[in-house]
Parts: C-alpha cells; sequence; structure tokens
C-alpha cells in the first residue's frame, strides 16, 4: 500500500509530514536494527518504539527504547514532534551531546536516557523544559 496524504485534512497531512521528517532525522543518526515497518507506508503511530496519543490526530507523545541497543546521536530533529511527553532510551549506547532542542519541547515531562554514553556539560537550555518532571542522565558522561 502506499501512504496517501490526499485522505488527510491539510493539518493532519502537515502533521504527519513533520512527524516522519523528525523520525527520519533519527533512523539517520541512531541505528535501528530489527525496527520493521520504520519510514514504511503505515501509521507512524504503529512503527516499534512509538506511541501516539489516543485521537484522529496521531499524535507522537512517546519515544520508547528501552534497552535496544541503540547506537548512534540524538538529532535536533526531535524538536519537531511538539507533541511529545515522554523520551525512554535508558540502556542504550547512544552518544554525543543532549540537543539543545529536546529542552524546548513544550510538553516533554519525562526524559530517560540513563546507562548511555552522552557527554558534555548539560546545557542551560534545560530551563526551558518548563513541563519536566523527571530527568534521568545517571551512567552517562556528563560533565
Amino acid at each position: 500500500t502506499n501512504y496517501a496524504f490526499e485522505n488527510m485534512d491539510g493539518e493532519k497531512a502537515q502533521l504527519d509530514l513533520m512527524q516522519r521528517f523528525s523520525l527520519a532525522a533519527f533512523s539517520n543518526s541512531i541505528v535501528l536494527d530489527g525496527f520493521d515497518g520504520w519510514m514504511g507506508a503505515d501509521d507512524v503511530c504503529t512503527w516499534a518504539g512509538i506511541a501516539c496519543e489516543d485521537d484522529t490526530q496521531s499524535k507522537i507523545t512517546a519515544l520508547q527504547f528501552p534497552n535496544d541497543d541503540l547506537v548512534g546521536t540524538l538529532p535536533p530533529e526531535i524538536f519537531l514532534l511538539q507533541d511529545l511527553e515522554l523520551i525512554e532510551m535508558f540502556g542504550n549506547q547512544i552518544s554525543g551531546k543532549i540537543p539543545d532542542e529536546i529542552y524546548s519541547l513544550p510538553n516533554l515531562q519525562n526524559l530517560d536516557l540513563q546507562r548511555n554514553m552522552i557527554s558534555g556539560p548539560i546545557s542551560p537550555a534545560i530551563g526551558n523544559a518548563k513541563e519536566l518532571l523527571g530527568l534521568y542522565l545517571g551512567r552517562n558522561f556528563l560533565s
């Protein structure tokens, strides 16, 4: 099946296109071995590791990849997932720094990146995370 944007209203098509772009950037910067269906024709809410709000808009609210052997860096394009409430990627091999853009996600409540290989300082941009309730960064190489 071909994924058809013409079957969506304009707002939903725009949201879906932005989410797909963000997830494409994510899959290009993180090795996603064994994640069948990624970048395929299906609704993004059916993709492994993706959770969505229960409504007709298919808004991505969570990226959940605990202990999935992810290798790579987090791309700043995650910021395009404006409805994200949870980023759960503990126990992987994510390296590099946490992009400042993540802290500007307006609905982010929990960021769990513990037990990775993230390095560098924690950015002052963390002050932009107004809804953040849980921050789990232990067992990384942060300064």
